[in-house]
């Protein structure tokens, strides 16, 4: 499965580090040459934090993984990229239906994870749909 995403999100989702062997390097700071210590350094790196940029369809595009062909630099990022297949384009075409739940999924597990009083609603409203009869099977299987 491919999932699309923004160069925002990305940044948002998968923390980018900075090059801390060239300054004022591209994508923000972040991108890591293809070739001499740069690429050295990316090499070391735990493969599932690296993601390759190249030369996309139309534009310059993000990819998973390191990758040499059409390859003009490398991004090393904090959090390890998913076993899915992403491409990160900047596009004016809307998310993929799939893409936007799962943000939305991200979002509300972040929001979870600092406001208890927001799971809590959250859980409230899962409940409310449900009957008495699948509550108390949930209840049950919660005690096993």
């Amino acid at each position: 499965m491919t999932i699309q995403i923004t160069t925002e999100q990305f940044f948002k989702q998968y923390k980018p580090i900075q090059n801390h062997l060239v300054k004022d390097t591209s994508w923000d700071g972040c991108m890591f040459e293809t070739d001499g210590a740069e690429l050295q350094f990316v090499l070391q790196q735990d493969p599932n934090h690296i993601w390759t940029i190249i030369d996309g369809e139309d534009d310059l595009e993000i990819i998973n993984g390191f990758f040499k062909i059409n390859s003009i630099g490398y991004i090393i990022t904090e959090v390890a990229s998913p076993d899915d297949f992403v491409v990160v384009r900047d596009n004016e075409e809307e998310p993929s239906l799939e893409v936007m739940c799962e943000m939305i999924i991200d979002d509300a597990f972040d929001t979870c994870l600092n406001d208890s009083g927001y799971l809590k609603s959250i859980l409230r409203d899962y409940f409310s749909d449900m009957d008495e009869e699948m509550i108390r099977k949930k209840y049950s299987d919660m005690l096993c």
